[in-house]
């Protein structure tokens, strides 16, 4: 599989970008994967991800609402330039895009790079390193790595020149030489030359039919036909032309290379992530395999310490003449030795003792009490080899039924509300419920959000949220003022704690202060509750998930049911429950095709199951 784009594709890619002509540099993102989208505007409006050094594509990826401090620094320099040119440094893997004295270099090499250049010297970089004689450090002249032939400009005169004097194999050539690779095996393929070959063993007709190929492929970028080819149902390459070494592969085309790119990282995405979901799955049934085992050596220990203690039992009343004759009369059997107060008795390889300072009625019953405890000991532990072993069945069963998860986002472009900075809900009633999912967002949503008219809610439990009830001008009636009573429980350590049930209370915006009193310290998200506090009792931990229509926009809202029901059909219960917050997270960023982060920062703290 491919993970990163090769010189030949940039080379497309660019191309593609020179055919949208972009005008203006119109805005810089931080993208929600930390990643940096570049938004242009021109004959078309388009935004380009930069993909780990890896890929660049057309995306649609939402984002986060702080950029970070480089793209604050781009901002600053280069937003809202004009586009002089865009261009391959090249045939390497760097797109320049010129906007005057000032150039950005994409990076699409190790791990990647965006640098900012102004009349040659270097204004800020994403990475500051150093490699070799290359630095890329603030202050300093910006130097392009050492380039290669162009090989659209390779003649056979001058091919057979650089042959005549290579080491190893041809393929080896064209990618250290030419850069050729990702495209090598396509040329030789067309060629009708052994890759393997050595490459100043070519003859004149090899190394012409090997230039013809190169020259051939790139007349080919005129034209793209971009598309993902893949290899038993799992995609093996993105591609901008037809290769003929993929003729017997199926694929699926696309009007744009750069949308196909997009696609194809979404799909190798999907493929990464189903293998780390697999391993995952195979180190459970290792280490359920090891639980099982030590289950297994447990009840066995438990057995054998019931035989030991019944099987005493048992000899002290099948002997107790003897043992009381011997004990009496100082006449010891052959099996026994007195020792001071105890009497050691060797049966069948077993040694055990016998207080003298107790009857032999007491030892007796204290062996059957020693066997039933041991015998209890096995039951339990049978009973979780049962559960274990369904356990071990069940997750050597588990299909891996994955979806597509939207890591990138194929929705158009929406609004952002100002409420999504926080925890959030609409009541059934219609009033937006606000709450903080840390001490900074605790006082946040509090200093900045609670009006004269609003109602602040907290849960009568350690590490509550912060809840603010927006009046809009209204009065907040009882449903909603419940409904935000609910909402702050579940966010609270209640839910991580499973709790059964919790109690919460409302107070208004005067009672609500961060000034102590004498002698009295309040923490960071903390809030002061002067006067009577209005408790609603008895609160059950449940949520709904599902989208809702909101001012002609679809949000996936997270509220309790009554909420969620008011405004959808379609949606999920959770409750406190058994399954890492991590693996539900994934199960319903498939259900809802929404991004992994998004779900993630939706559920509350602690394991969680969705109720049937």
């Amino acid at each position: 599989m491919k993970e990163q784009l090769t010189s030949f594709d940039i080379f497309c890619a660019v191309k593609e970008l020179q055919h949208r002509a972009p005008e203006y540099l119109e805005k810089i993102y931080t993208a929600n994967d930390g990643q940096i989208v570049f938004r242009f505007s021109g004959k078309s409006d388009f935004e380009i991800h930069c993909i780990n050094g890896s890929f660049i594509s057309i995306s649609n990826i939402e984002h986060a609402q702080e950029p970070d401090a480089f793209v604050m620094e781009l901002r600053k320099y280069i937003q809202g330039r004009r586009i002089e040119r865009i261009s391959q440094v090249g045939f390497d893997r760097i797109i320049e895009i010129n906007m005057g004295a000032y150039a950005l270099f994409i990076e699409m090499f190790g791990e990647g790079n965006v640098v900012l250049v102004e009349d040659g010297i270097t204004v800020c970089a994403r990475k500051y390193r150093k490699h070799g004689q290359r630095e890329i450090a603030r202050g300093t002249a910006y130097k392009q790595p050492p380039q290669k032939i162009l090989p659209w400009e390779l003649t056979a005169q001058k091919f057979e020149e650089i042959a005549r004097n290579a080491k190893y194999d041809v393929r080896r050539n064209l990618i250290t030489q030419f850069w050729l690779g990702g495209i090598c095996d396509e040329i030789m393929f067309r060629a009708g030359v052994n890759p393997d070959a050595q490459m100043r063993e070519l003859n004149t007709r090899e190394i012409e039919a090997i230039v013809d190929a190169i020259r051939c492929v790139f007349e080919q970028t005129n034209e793209l036909k971009p598309s993902i080819v893949y290899e038993n149902s799992t995609p093996l390459d993105v591609i901008s032309i037809d290769y003929k070494i993929y003729e017997n592969h199926s694929r699926k085309f696309f009007e744009s290379f750069l949308e196909a790119i997009g696609a194809y990282v979404q799909e190798l995405r999907l493929v990464q992530h189903t293998k780390q979901i697999e391993k995952e799955r195979m180190e459970r049934i290792v280490r359920i395999e090891k639980k099982l085992e030590m289950q297994k050596q447990e009840y066995r220990s438990a057995l054998e310490e019931y035989q030991k203690w019944k099987m005493i039992g048992d000899f002290i009343y099948a002997h107790y003449d003897d043992l009381m004759h011997a004990i009496t009369n100082d006449a010891m059997p052959c099996y026994a030795e007195k020792i001071d107060d105890k009497l050691i008795c060797r049966v069948d390889g077993l040694e055990f003792e016998i207080n003298l300072d107790a009857s032999l009625n007491d030892n007796a019953q204290r062996a059957y009490a020693n066997a039933a405890e041991a015998r209890k000991k096995a039951t339990h532990i049978k009973e979780a080899m049962k559960n274990t072993e369904i356990e071990l069945e069940q997750t050597k069963n588990e299909k891996i039924e994955i979806q597509v998860v939207q890591t990138q986002d194929t929705r158009p472009h929406r609004k952002t509300f100002w409420f999504e900075n926080f925890r959030w809900f609409i009541s059934s009633d219609g009033f937006i419920v606000i709450s903080g999912y840390d001490a900074a967002s605790n006082d946040k949503v509090v200093k900045k959000y609670l009006g004269d008219f609003d109602r602040y809610v907290h849960a009568d439990i350690h590490g509550s949220p912060s809840t603010v009830i927006k009046s809009g001008g209204r009065s907040i009636p009882d449903s909603t003022i419940y409904e935000a009573c609910v909402f702050t429980v579940c966010y609270s350590q209640a839910w991580k704690q499973s709790v059964g049930s919790v109690d919460a209370y409302w107070v208004k915006p005067e009672q609500v202060s961060k000034t102590p009193t004498s002698g009295e310290f309040v923490p960071r998200g903390a809030w002061i509750i002067r006067g009577t506090k209005n408790y609603v009792r008895n609160l059950n931990l449940e949520l709904g998930i599902g989208y809702i229509e909101y001012e002609n926009t679809m949000l996936l809202m997270c509220a309790p049911l009554s909420a969620i029901k008011k405004r959808t059909a379609d949606y999920v219960v959770i409750v406190p429950g058994n399954t890492e917050k991590e693996q539900l997270v994934k199960t319903l960023a498939v259900r809802f095709k929404e991004k992994i982060e998004v779900l993630q920062k939706m559920l509350p703290a602690g394991k969680t199951d969705v109720r049937a």
